[in-house]
């Protein structure tokens, strides 16, 4: 199971340093999902991170900078994905992955996407949104499942043996009160 880390929303002033740290720690992904601020914004912070880890950036937003950056992965939104649209970037050597609400829709793009987001798993940590996957989830296709929502160093431990590609944290990581301590917690869980 791998430990995927979604960005805030927002930009921080340290942010592009403790984004490098969680690299140097380990981090496999970070899903760059900048809903605040331009492709400026997210080019900037991007321009301040080691073009070494530029391989583990999955964007949400401004698919353009794939190019510039030459970085290999992006991420739809369920309401912007379309198969063709998946494929033309596999075509090119892009990875892709995508948001899902239903177990039955991530299975069906099984064959294009390296992975796909499944939510709500658990009660949302940074929203108001009530989690059911854990209970209810039969795992059709769990080989593609990355869990999202409410994934925290006290709820982890319930996904383990579920096969699972892996589990995505938003919230977890960043309203702790150390990001870098609690990915380290994470960590150890997802490897133990």
């Amino acid at each position: 199971m791998k430990l995927l880390i979604l960005s805030r929303p927002d930009y921080f002033p340290e942010e592009a340093s403790i984004i490098r740290q969680l690299f140097e720690r380990g981090l496999k992904l970070l899903h760059l999902r900048k809903t605040e601020g331009d492709d400026m914004a997210l080019y900037d912070l991007i321009s301040r991170l080691p073009s070494q880890y530029y391989d583990r950036i999955v964007l949400h937003q401004h698919h353009h900078l794939v190019k510039h950056f030459k970085l290999k992965r992006i991420h739809y939104k369920e309401k912007d994905r379309t198969l063709s649209t998946i494929r033309l970037w596999n075509e090119m050597g892009v990875k892709v992955s995508s948001s899902f609400h239903s177990e039955e829709d991530l299975c069906k793009y099984q064959n294009e996407l390296e992975y796909g987001f499944l939510s709500p798993f658990f009660d949302s940590i940074s929203k108001d949104i009530k989690g059911f996957y854990h209970e209810t989830i039969a795992l059709k296709c769990p080989q593609k499942t990355v869990a999202l929502g409410g994934i925290s160093v006290d709820t982890i431990t319930q996904l383990k043996g579920k096969n699972l590609y892996g589990v995505a944290v938003l919230g977890g990581i960043w309203q702790s009160q150390n990001p870098l301590e609690t990915f380290e917690q994470l960590k150890h869980e997802v490897e133990s």
